[in-house]
């Protein structure tokens, strides 16, 4: 138009852009940026969540833990909260380095090398928590007990069992689930924990209790006469504890754990009550004991399966009978399964 005033005349603007090129600035063009954002975000995402190696996270779990985890109103300093996802990535990374040094396809030379490594870093992780690690750092101790625990190397065992008179309900608890892992590589080191299990099966907390229970199945034996008394009086229990949680899981664990070490109280618990929907439907379901609420089937589905997984050691006739029956006739074809599975086996 400027033009035109000054006496030149207009341009001619040319035919208008092609349908295909229409589409091309609209439609194909934003969308090919859009994609190559994706792509961009997604490798940029998949470099961010690659987990750590183990240095990595050693690195962490040294470093120190600033006001620590007992804050104001609960809250945590970060770097405290730091070292303790660093303490639980290392127990997952132990998981897989204990069962690559357990592999049987290995030379002589190759285990030796890998149980080594776990030797090192079982040393490693003693030290960080004897020097490294505050008495009212709880949470950082249950995870490094643990992944200690699951470790089951020379030097590792004394530090574990130091910790299970602790004030602290979480450190407790961590220490038993030690004692459970080590008893998985190292059964006879971990029977040595066993005078801990009976004292720690009158802690005034359900989760401590049901714990020391569960640690008693896995490691006692039927010569361990010494337990069967506590193990009643664990399984007499009635009310709730501080947490007002009632003492109904801990009652079900040691009548488990006396079943499988050959007593007729405890093997009957589990015939006529675990092992029994209708006295399950009888059961609350709500652990705090704040709702009258009595278990569904899928509840009962559920302790009825968690009780399979520990009848493998019993020998009670009338718990092998009970079996069979669920075998035909549960409601449930997963428990069917399961007892069948089970049956199999023992023959």
């Amino acid at each position: 138009a400027v033009q035109g005033l000054a006496g030149h005349a207009a341009p001619d603007p040319g035919p208008p852009p092609s349908m295909g090129k229409q589409m091309a600035q609209l439609v194909i063009i934003p969308a090919v940026i859009a994609i190559v954002a994706i792509g961009l975000f997604w490798i940029f995402g998949s470099i961010a969540a690659t987990p750590d190696s183990l240095d990595d996270q050693l690195r962490r779990l040294k470093q120190p833990s600033g006001y620590g985890g007992d804050l104001m109103a609960g809250a945590q300093d970060p770097r405290y909260k730091d070292r303790c996802q660093a303490a639980f990535q290392i127990a997952a990374i132990i998981e897989r380095l204990v069962t690559e040094a357990n592999d049987p396809k290995l030379s002589e030379a190759e285990r030796a090398k890998k149980v080594q490594k776990l030797r090192e870093l079982s040393d490693e992780l003693v030290v960080v928590l004897e020097k490294g690690v505050l008495p009212h750092e709880h949470d950082l101790q249950h995870f490094m007990v643990r992944a200690i625990g699951r470790l089951a190397q020379p030097g590792g065992f004394e530090p574990i069992m130091a910790r299970s008179q602790s004030p602290n309900l979480q450190v407790r608890a961590g220490v038993l689930l030690a004692i459970m892992g080590w008893a998985d590589s190292d059964i006879e080191t971990a029977r040595a924990a066993l005078p801990v299990l009976v004292d720690l099966l009158k802690d005034p907390h359900e989760q401590v209790r049901t714990l020391a229970a569960a640690g008693l199945w896995a490691i006692a034996t039927p010569d361990d006469r010494h337990v069967i008394p506590p193990l009643k009086e664990a399984m007499a229990s009635i009310g709730v504890d501080p947490n007002s949680r009632l003492y109904q899981s801990s009652v079900s664990h040691a009548a488990i754990a006396l079943a499988a070490l050959g007593d007729e109280q405890g093997a009957t618990h589990v015939v006529e009550v675990l092992l029994n929907r209708e006295a399950l439907a009888r059961q609350r379901a709500d652990m705090t004991g704040q709702s009258d609420a009595t278990m569904n089937k899928n509840e009962q589905d559920h302790l009825i399966a968690s009780v399979l997984h520990y009848v493998k050691t019993m020998e009670d006739p009338r718990i092998w009978m009970r079996i069979e029956q669920l075998s035909k006739s549960d409601s449930s074809l997963d428990i069917r399964k399961a007892a069948l599975q089970l049956l199999a086996e023992r023959k």
